[in-house]
């Protein structure tokens, strides 16, 4: 009756090239089509499980390229340290100069009097 009804509806002429389709599809595949084992546990570990090793792959590529951009800006903090302690190390010199200059500037205004 049902088969009949979907006749007179006219969905057979719309359902036939669909399902000609679908076989031209299941034919060129190598493997069989997924079947529910029975067990809700296992079906849902056999379609999470690769999934989950994907995402665990990409996070590891993701973790390594912040690491090696990471140790990049660490050695950047570095250089920035040293090129500080070079100028601290400079304005020390200088100011040392400075101060001699000043004390040989005093001594030679003293001297004159």
């Amino acid at each position: 009756e049902e088969v009949h009804q979907i006749s007179e509806d006219g969905l057979f002429e719309r359902a036939l090239p669909k399902l000609d389709q679908l076989e031209r599809e299941s034919e060129a595949r190598t493997e069989p089509a997924w079947r529910p084992t029975g067990s809700p546990a296992v079906d849902l570990q056999t379609h999470l499980v690769p999934y989950l090793l994907q995402q665990r792959d990409y996070l590891r590529v993701k973790l390594k390229r912040v690491k090696e951009e990471n140790a990049a800006l660490a050695e950047s903090v570095l250089q920035g340290r040293n090129r500080v302690e070079s100028l601290v190390r400079v304005r020390d010199e200088q100011y040392q100069r400075w101060q001699e200059c000043t004390e040989l500037c005093r001594q030679f205004q003293l001297d004159e009097h």
